[in-house]
């Protein structure tokens, strides 16, 4: 089962992190071996506790990553930038059974956009939405 975990990189609790492992233990039970994760920007974030925790229990993992080289970030056009990350965002589209995604602070973002095509393909009861909370 390829199961597609993503989120934003600015969930960075400890809550959010436990969250992550305690789901890749589930499917890692549920599905016995026939696991395969896939999640993109593994630097921080969501998709950092997600390769961290697979590469240590040694589950099949696969980041789907593009990054953006040879000019500072701020000369990139943002219109470019948009149009490489929703690519990326195809490539989870054409490997994902599942998806599981952990929303940022503001809803129309990069990784947001692919819980309406997720939908889509493998229908709204095997696509899960991890709402934002915020810290009080």
């Amino acid at each position: 089962m390829n199961c597609v975990i993503v989120g934003a990189r600015d969930r960075v609790l400890d809550k959010d992190r436990e969250e992550v492992e305690n789901l890749i233990r589930k499917l890692s039970h549920q599905f016995r071996g026939r696991l395969q994760v896939v999640s993109v920007g593994c630097d921080r974030g969501i998709g950092k506790y997600v390769r961290d925790f697979c590469l240590k229990n040694e589950i099949i993992f696969v980041e789907c990553r593009m990054k953006l080289e040879g000019k500072e970030s701020e000369d990139i056009p943002r219109s470019f930038f948009v149009h490489t990350f929703l690519a990326r965002n195809k490539v989870l589209l054409e490997l994902g059974d599942e998806f599981y995604v952990f929303k940022g602070n503001a809803d129309g973002g990069i990784v947001e956009a692919v819980i309406p095509q997720a939908i889509e393909k493998v229908g709204e009861q095997r696509v899960r939405v991890y709402e934002f909370e915020t810290v009080t």
